[in-house]
């Protein structure tokens, strides 16, 4: 709270002002609740034998529609409280009718840590007194009336009616503040909105029953037709379960659907990022990827089209650092009430600094006994998360973390079959099936594909000097210097021992020509190590480089790679450290 005050300070005049408005909101609610009970004692007959049981039944009926709402789809409440104002409506004094639903929401409000939180529970206050006035004014109208009987069915309907329209329509014109909220929030009002309707539309039905019912049986009526409403609760509360069963299910099949040969680690979090929205309702949602060494996690920033993802700089933590990392480290989920108190949290978890308070839901991704991640949902009150929030989300995030598993896998063991695992490069084998592609593609779009094929001059001769150690060096070396100067659509691989070959899509002959000249003198600048017990030695070396183009030198794939070589040799006999074209001689 006194963080929150800090924030409010600043705040620009008018925003404050309203502020001032909310907190002053209290003591006008308790002021309302003092003058209405004032009324209703001196002008209502409170004090009447007949109503004060009565009223005494709806103080107890409307404190449990607020405290004990059933929970909705995606962590929403389903609550009575509206139910309940239009029975208090029809069965009692209009002035006598909104003390007991004035003082149940008044004190949910008080109960309320954030600030938005009560501002949302005033403006339901607002529009129920607003639909309970309206209401009770249409009954005494009615009665008043000689067309229509006092507590006749028709007078019930006709008032439940307006109540639910004002009500209905009160919050449908609260709804115009989220105008221009973020998505999240939007949707989150939006549904909230239709499931109190669809509610209050259900309900209504027995309400009905409740008040026509008061007259032959008394308040033994009003009780039982207020436990047929508290049926309606639990019936709701396990439809609602089998739902989210459904909705666990169908997520659990949609991440095993996932083709592992396919797909990324990246894909996968970002499908568990969006099913997940359908099972735990939150602001913000992010996840952090183990690294390869499984020594730190990093945050990815994604987006799932449902909930917001946060997205911050790029950032990670240590195994067993901040709450992330405890999480990671011990492999069990953390409900946090509020992160900006929690001690745990380190600067690298922060993603907004100057945020209120907020409640946050931390769960790892395990499988086997590696933890492959973990995923954090963000709420903007805090103690808003629950443990049947963990249950929602568990499965799948087991079935995630098995996903992950498998495509790291499998993608472990395809890089171990087209790559060479001294240099990185890919090996022989798959520059060979690349080749194949790309000559096909070439002759179908009628686009030159060029091929250099290189060499390290005097490699033996290193080897027997500095040893075969320093002579991997150098080839590893020399593969980053290969990747760093060719284009990211050209492949470059280790074709066998010292000679290399780098493939160039859509390049004709002259192109390519400049490229093995910029990769011969790349190399003939760089400095290469020499003994690895002196590092003060500096060796240089060169390359020899032969280049073939198709369709221009051979439309045969494997003889593009031949001329290729011979150019190369031809290079080497004619001096070294030179690029010779196919059909061409060595300078």
């Amino acid at each position: 709270m006194a963080a929150e005050k800090a924030a409010e300070r600043g705040l620009p005049g008018a925003r404050r002002r309203t502020v001032d408005l909310l907190r002053g909101g209290r003591t006008l609610g308790v002021a309302a609740c003092v003058a209405l009970a004032a009324g209703a004692i001196r002008f209502q007959g409170l004090n009447d034998p007949a109503i004060l049981p009565l009223f005494v039944f709806f103080v107890g009926l409307s404190i449990l529609s607020v405290v004990l709402p059933a929970s909705g789809p995606r962590g929403q409440r389903v609550g009575l409280i509206p139910a309940v104002g239009l029975a208090a409506v029809l069965l009692l004094p209009p002035i006598v009718a909104l003390l007991p639903l004035l003082l149940a929401n008044t004190a949910y409000a008080f109960s309320r840590e954030m600030r938005v939180s009560r501002r949302a529970a005033y403006e339901r206050g607002v529009y129920l007194l607003l639909a309970m006035l309206v209401g009770g004014l249409l009954r005494v109208a009615l009665a008043a009336h000689t067309l229509v009987a006092a507590d006749s069915a028709l007078q019930v309907m006709l008032v439940s009616l307006c109540y639910g329209g004002v009500y209905a329509g009160g919050r449908l014109l609260g709804l115009g503040r989220h105008a221009q909220a973020r998505g999240t929030v939007k949707r989150h009002a939006w549904r909230g909105w239709r499931l109190e309707v669809a509610t209050l539309a259900v309900t209504t039905p027995v309400v009905v029953v409740m008040a026509l019912s008061y007259a032959p049986m008394g308040i033994a009526g009003v009780a039982g037709a207020a436990a047929l409403l508290g049926m309606l609760v639990v019936v709701a509360h396990f439809g609602f379960e089998v739902g989210l069963m459904r909705e666990q299910v169908r997520a659990m099949e949609k991440i095993s659907a996932l083709t592992v040969a396919q797909t990324s680690p990246n894909k996968v979090i970002e499908r568990f990022l969006h099913l997940s929205a359908d099972l735990v309702s939150c602001d913000r949602a992010e996840f952090w990827l183990t690294n390869d060494a499984e020594t730190r996690l990093e945050r990815l920033s994604l987006s799932t089209g449902r909930s917001e993802v946060a997205a911050g700089e790029t950032a990670s933590v240590r195994f067993g650092e901040g709450l992330v990392g405890r999480v990671a480290d011990r492999k069990e989920p953390i409900l946090v009430r509020d992160a900006t108190r929690d001690p745990r949290r380190t600067e690298g978890e922060q993603i907004r600094p100057s945020a209120p308070s907020h409640s946050l839901l931390l769960m790892p991704l395990v499988a086997g006994n590696e933890t492959m991640g973990v995923v954090q949902f963000e709420r903007d009150e805090p103690g808003q998360f629950t443990p049947r929030d963990l249950s929602r989300v568990r499965a799948l995030a087991s079935q995630a973390a098995a996903t992950i598993a498998n495509v790291r896998t499998h993608q472990d063991v395809y890089n171990q079959a087209v790559t060479d695992s001294l240099t990185g490069l890919y090996n022989r084998r798959h520059m060979q099936a690349v080749l194949l592609d790309e000559r096909r593609r070439a002759q179908r779009y009628g686009h030159p594909l060029s091929v250099i094929m290189l060499d390290v001059d005097g490699f033996k001769g290193y080897n027997d000097t500095y040893g075969h150690v320093q002579g991997d060096v150098l080839l590893k070396m020399l593969a980053d210097l290969l990747r760093e100067n060719v284009r990211s659509v050209d492949s470059v691989g280790r074709f066998g021992g010292e000679e290399f070959i780098v493939l160039m899509p859509e390049t004709p002959a002259m192109e390519a020509h400049f490229t093995a000249e910029r990769l011969r003198t790349a190399v003939e600048s760089t400095v290469f190590p020499g003994f690895a017990e002196d590092p003060e030695l500096l060796v240089f070396k060169t390359i020899s480089l032969g280049v073939a183009t198709f369709p221009e030198d051979t439309d045969d794939t494997q003889e593009l790679v031949t001329l290729a070589d011979n150019a190369l040799y031809r290079a080497k006999r004619g001096g070294r450290n030179q690029t010779v074209r196919a059909g061409s001689e060595a300078a």
